[in-house]
C-alpha cells in the first residue's frame, strides 16, 4: 500500500514536468518545465547506443562474461 502513495504522490510532479499541470482542488497551475527536456531523448538514445555496443563487444569477444552478467543480474543461468 505504501509503494502505491509514493507512486500516486510523484503523478502531479511527473505531469508537470512533462506538459503542465492544473491542480483543480487547491487551484494551482503548474507550468510544464522545458528547459532541459530536449536533451533527454538525445541521452537516453545515446545511452542505449552505449549499452548495444557494450553487448556487441562483449558478445563477440568474451560470451561468458554476458553468461556471469545474467547469472548476477537475475539470469536463469546454467545451473552448475
Amino acid at each position: 500500500m505504501i509503494p502505491l502513495l509514493g507512486v500516486l504522490a510523484m503523478v502531479p510532479a511527473l505531469l508537470s514536468v512533462i506538459g503542465g499541470l492544473t491542480i483543480p482542488l487547491f487551484d494551482v497551475e503548474l507550468p510544464a518545465y522545458t528547459n532541459s527536456l530536449r536533451f533527454t531523448a538525445p541521452i537516453v538514445g545515446a545511452w542505449m547506443l552505449i549499452g548495444i555496443v557494450i553487448f556487441i563487444v562483449l558478445w563477440m569477444t568474451n560470451r561468458a562474461a554476458l553468461t556471469r552478467m545474467g547469472e548476477v543480474y537475475g539470469g536463469e543461468g546454467s545451473g552448475d
